[in-house]
């Protein structure tokens, strides 16, 4: 059997979309494209009907085409959708940074009111010595925590903020 090379432009789908129609594995269309392996014989004949219906006069008719309007509608639906789902991640983000923002300065007092109890004469007076090391260890073990998850948060929004700044720039191109 003779096989003719089919590309994508042929029915402008990707190979991916041309191999689920055709109930076939991506790799398995590349390699019919390609003369090394044989479509099953009902993906044959489907492509077969793919192919004169693409070359018929019907297909080629610009008024039996789907409706733009209909896709266009529902592009910007997800798009606004996308943006207010990234502003509400914003929100939320912003509300736990603050929070985290919080800790650290509580931990941050902590660490530096174990420093001044190490230092002075106060800590051999009223606070034992292993109490104080355990705590000044927390304290600064919480610290570091906080100032990760700070460090997070903050790279999160970042990357939301600019996915937010494109669509919001993107948004009069749909």
């Amino acid at each position: 059997m003779i096989k003719h090379k089919f590309y994508p432009e042929t029915f402008g789908l990707t190979q991916f979309e041309i191999a689920s129609l055709l109930n076939v594995s991506r790799s398995h269309w590349s390699h019919f494209v390609r003369n090394v392996k044989n479509l099953s014989s009902k993906s044959n004949l489907l492509l077969s009907e793919m192919t004169l219906f693409m070359l018929s006069d019907e297909a080629k008719a610009v008024e039996n085409l789907p409706s733009t309007e209909i896709g266009e509608r529902r592009a910007k639906d997800v798009f606004h959708k996308k943006q207010d789902e990234i502003e509400f991640q914003l929100e939320v983000i912003s509300k736990k940074i603050n929070k985290e923002k919080e800790l650290k300065e509580r931990f941050l007092k902590a660490v530096q009111t174990t420093e001044f109890l190490s230092k002075t004469a106060v800590r051999e007076t009223k606070a034992p010595h292993k109490l104080l090391h355990s705590i000044a260890e927390l304290a600064e073990m919480n610290l570091q925590d906080v100032v990760f998850r700070l460090n997070c948060l903050q790279d999160n929004k970042q990357l939301l903020q600019v996915q937010y700044d494109w669509l919001k720039n993107n948004e009069e191109k749909l």
